[in-house]
């Protein structure tokens, strides 16, 4: 899974719960700038910060922040929910 830049306006919480999640912040995907993170790793992504991310196998995360929940993209062009 590899995903587009994004940003959300409330705080994003992260524990991976098995195999490897990677994440990095910036406007644009870039892999050398991915951080990995084991089984166990707990991330908080801040409000409004650009970060992209991908898992590396399978790979279970929990995922949780105060609703409602939005995904921005950075480049709108991104969006999958605009493409037809």
């Amino acid at each position: 899974m590899a995903g587009n830049c994004n940003w959300h306006p409330k705080d994003e919480h992260i524990t991976v719960l098995q195999g490897t999640f990677a994440a990095g912040m910036g406007d644009k995907l870039d892999i050398s700038a991915l951080h990995d993170f084991a089984v166990g790793s707990y991330i908080v992504m801040p409000k409004r910060m650009h970060h992209f991310a991908m898992a590396k196998g399978e790979t279970i995360l929990q995922v949780s922040a105060m609703g409602p929940f939005v995904l921005n993209y950075v480049s709108p062009a991104d969006d999958p929910r605009l493409k037809k």
